[in-house]
């Protein structure tokens, strides 16, 4: 019985025939998602003409391309038995160019993306070849390719640890972060293209790398300057690996850092500086990575990651500086004194957004740098000025978003207390940080591991009813249009004056919204319970149309746009509405594919909540 339906569904070929091959049946029924759901990293149901995100976007659903792999002998996907294994499907063309390998040259290279540099053959165990290319003058000369850079890393060109003694790199052709400047300062060579009114040759050198050439260093310049290439001693000092602290190495010569900078700088430092009036990382903290290149590397990595995910720029480079970045934070590991730069606490601050945005590539919030953060945070008393003050208030607004969407406790709640406490309300910046720590206080109530007591409750309550009633006049509405649903307008326009009044407008609904649903008094039981429930949600409802209304009427706070997206990947399930769920959906869309922000998971989960995925 076993044998005649196996027969029925791959019927043995005849003498003589070619079997179809069973790959080519597999593609032909496999259908890939469309763009728009790729883009978004989400799944796409595929349905047929158009799915159901694409409908209700009303986006024209077009179907990624398959790109087929050159499967042979894959069992998975081909016959096992050989004998009937039909000729491959994917064949390369007859007049395809193979190119004819050099005879008798052998290099070896340490193939480190950050560590480009050439080992000698002579230094390897049994040479392979007598013959090397630096030797032979029909090959150019081997040297570090543009934009790459000896690592800083301790690992010797043999992957074993660095000894004491200086290391040996060929010299680069052209010089970027952490590389050193070891030709004379007072050369042309030195700042090209630089404009003579521009240079300070006492700050363009780097003070973490000592250069000892072997030759004269006359000779070495004339070798340089005829076109040759000569090895230099370069000794990594502690304190560089420590702290990162070297003078000044700009104008950067890679473009590509350049653009990364300055896309930070323009873009993604706002969303560090929301709610800061000073702007501090896209003034201060910008301003140290001319001398910390851990900072630079977290820069760089970040901003890298962010134009992949919105463009089509190289998502290598992100991994590259990340790994840059952390080979010289390995080094701070048990030092106390690092835990007081403020460059490396602002450093691990930035880190942590590259963890956020990276959640679809990597599959899961690691947290690693969350906790970073904990320790930069715990290491030292908080300064009410400067770095340290805009990277505590970002940490508290980093653990928010965590806490509300893993319904945790915050882990930093008693330093966000004590500097709440002593923080005179002198403005409307300080209005608003004080409602963001009643939201973290009001979050660990309901998620940490103590008692629901009904008193704590009502302190909460009262509190987060004092703040709205004492509210100053600023923070009142520019320009309010409520909801009108028969106009289409499901969210509400709230125009709002500065961030600061838009994220404490927001985190003061988010203490709502936590407070109503987790209320001691609520019926648990009876007829009241039903109604009881009917309110809750209702008013949750209200307040995460306003929270969208908030953020979609104040588009130019990026920042806004993720709180609306995390309050609605926790409390979309209570919409029913199709009109809502549709424009509830264009939000955690737009967050997802135009700012990097992942919503993806969020937007399965909903889709299945509200049973899209049948229709």
């Amino acid at each position: 019985m076993v044998q005649m339906f196996a027969g029925a569904a791959h019927p043995s070929p005849e003498i003589g025939q070619r079997p179809e091959p069973i790959a080519s049946l597999q593609r032909a029924q496999k259908v890939r998602g469309c763009v728009l759901c790729r883009s978004a990293h989400a799944k796409c149901d595929n349905q047929d003409p158009s799915c159901s995100r694409c409908t209700v976007l009303n986006r024209e659903c077009v179907r990624a391309p398959l790109d087929p792999f050159r499967h042979i002998y894959n069992p998975t996907v081909k016959p096992v038995d050989r004998a009937l294994e039909p000729r491959p499907e994917y064949e390369y063309a007859e007049n395809q160019v193979w190119l004819t390998p050099l005879n008798n040259v052998v290099e070896f290279v340490f193939e480190d993306p950050s560590n480009e540099h050439v080992v000698p053959p002579s230094t390897q165990s049994g040479g392979v070849s007598s013959h090397s290319p630096a030797s032979d003058p029909s090959l150019p000369p081997l040297g570090n390719p543009q934009g790459r850079y000896p690592s800083t890393s301790n690992y010797s060109t043999t992957g074993g640890p660095l000894s004491q003694s200086p290391v040996t790199f060929n010299a680069p052709g052209t010089s970027s972060v952490g590389s050193a400047r070891s030709r004379n300062p007072t050369s042309d060579s030195l700042l090209p293209g630089v404009p003579e009114w521009l240079r300070n040759t006492d700050t363009w050198q780097s003070c973490s790398v000592t250069e000892n050439t072997q030759n004269d260093h006359q000779d070495g310049s004339e070798e340089l300057a005829s076109g040759g290439s000569f090895s230099s001693s370069l000794s990594i000092s502690p304190d560089a690996a420590n702290t990162g602290a070297r003078k000044r190495h700009w104008p950067l010569e890679d473009e590509n850092e350049a653009l990364l900078l300055r896309h930070f700088t323009a873009k993604l430092s706002l969303w560090f500086d929301y709610c800061d009036p000073q702007n501090t990382f896209a003034t201060l903290v910008v301003q140290q990575a001319v001398k910390s290149p851990t900072l630079l590397y977290a820069i760089l990595a970040t901003s890298a990651r962010h134009l992949s995910m919105i463009s089509d720029f190289d998502a290598y480079l992100a991994d590259k500086y990340h790994r840059e970045c952390l080979e010289l934070l390995i080094h701070i590991v048990g030092d106390s004194s690092a835990l007081l730069d403020d460059a490396l606490c602002a450093a691990t601050v930035i880190l942590r957004l590259f963890e956020e945005i990276s959640v679809p590539l990597v599959g899961s919030d690691t947290q690693g740098h969350l906790m970073g953060t904990h320790t930069f945070m715990r290491a030292s008393e908080y300064r009410p000025f400067g770095i340290r003050e805009a990277v505590f208030r970002v940490v508290l607004r980093q653990e928010i978003v965590f806490a509300f969407k893993t319904q945790a406790a915050l882990q930093l709640l008693p330093e966000y207390v004590q500097v709440d406490r002593a923080m005179e309300r002198v403005d409307d910046w300080a209005f608003a940080f004080h409602i963001m720590v009643l939201c973290a206080e009001v979050l660990s109530y309901c998620y940490g591991e103590g008692p629901k007591l009904a008193e704590a409750w009502d302190d909460l309550s009262a509190r987060v009813k004092s703040w709205i009633d004492s509210k100053p006049s600023s923070y009142e509405p520019l320009f309010c249009v409520p909801t009108c649903v028969v106009k289409g307008q499901i969210f509400p326009q709230i125009w709002l004056l500065n961030d600061c009044h838009v994220a404490a407008h927001q985190h003061y609904l988010i203490c709502q919204i936590l407070l109503v649903s987790h209320n001691p008094r609520r019926p648990q039981l009876g007829p009241r319970r039903t109604e009881s429930v009917d309110s809750t949600e209702r008013v949750i409802r209200n307040h995460v149309k306003d929270i969208c209304g908030i953020a979609l009427s104040n588009s130019h706070c990026i920042p806004a746009m993720f709180t609306a997206s995390m309050v609605i990947s926790v409390c979309g399930e209570f919409f029913t509405d199709y009109q809502e769920q549709k424009a509830m959906l264009e939000i955690l869309v737009k967050t997802d594919v135009e700012l990097a922000w992942p919503t993806a998971s969020a937007q399965s989960y909903l889709l299945e909540k509200w049973d899209w995925n049948q229709v």
